[in-house]
């Protein structure tokens, strides 16, 4: 009787501990943790003139949902655009279209894609990248024992009345003498050009062959003569682009500038 009764008392310590762990398991608090925000990759370099989406994807864990997102296009502190949008469930994707951002003719350069995601317990997670609008040569840019020539102009370059051409005119052109060569537009103030460089050659930009619209700094003073070297490259070499930047043009306050004459 003394064995059964030991027994007895041993199943139900054995019962307590089982019931006491399996309850201890369930009053396990799970804190929750803020949305997760991922960059993908193909945000770092967005080819300019291309109608390009900007998209972000933001999770959240098992405690709670998502419950809204806001994403933005910002160059500096200014808002380019910015979209406010309900969320559910534990995966969503935030994006900007072409369209709403007009990415086709933002200028050339680099800008901030800041994300805000909130989730149903109200924590919230704010990240920010770098987005770089990059040109590219065109196909008819890209030739043999030339240079590719790329040129970022101002944003209002081609408001100038009966616009034809960004134009290199120099030592290679007799100054004028020959027609310019002219520059194929990429996207809006983007263009690109195949050059062939002799030795020491001197050029500068203009627009529509006219010098009343040559190519001058940003604080609209002159601008030097623009020099290179010969186009060969090495042998097993490729030549990088020419990467320039154009500050402003003479008589821009005609088209949309700061420069007068």
């Amino acid at each position: 009787m003394k064995k059964v009764f030991t027994r007895i008392i041993l199943c139900g310590i054995v019962a307590a501990v089982i019931y006491s762990c399996d309850n201890g398991n369930a009053d396990v608090t799970v804190f929750n943790a803020a949305p997760a925000i991922s960059f993908p990759e193909s945000l770092e370099s967005v080819t300019a003139g291309q109608a390009a989406d900007l998209s972000v994807t933001v999770t959240d864990g098992e405690v709670s949902s998502l419950s809204s997102g806001t994403i933005t296009l910002l160059s500096g502190e200014d808002e380019i655009a910015t979209k406010t949008q309900a969320l559910s469930g534990s995966s969503a994707t935030l994006t900007l279209t072409a369209a709403e951002t007009d990415i086709v003719n933002l200028t050339p350069g680099g800008y901030r894609l800041a994300i805000s995601v909130t989730d149903s317990e109200n924590s919230t997670n704010n990240d920010t990248t770098d987005v770089a609008i990059v040109c590219e040569a065109l196909p008819a840019c890209i030739e043999a024992g030339k240079r590719t020539v790329i040129v970022v102009a101002p944003s209002h370059t081609t408001n100038l009345a009966g616009f034809e051409q960004v134009g290199l005119v120099g030592s290679l052109t007799g100054w004028g003498g020959s027609p310019d060569i002219a520059m194929t537009q990429i996207s809006a103030n983007c263009f690109c050009a195949a050059v062939e460089f002799p030795e020491g050659v001197e050029y500068k930009f203009r627009l529509n062959s006219n010098w009343d619209f040559v190519e001058k700094r940003d604080d609209c003073s002159e601008e030097d003569n623009r020099t290179e070297v010969g186009s060969e490259p090495e042998e097993g070499e490729d030549e990088e682009p020419i990467l320039l930047t154009v500050g402003e043009w003479r008589n821009s306050d005609q088209f949309g500038g700061s420069c007068p004459n």
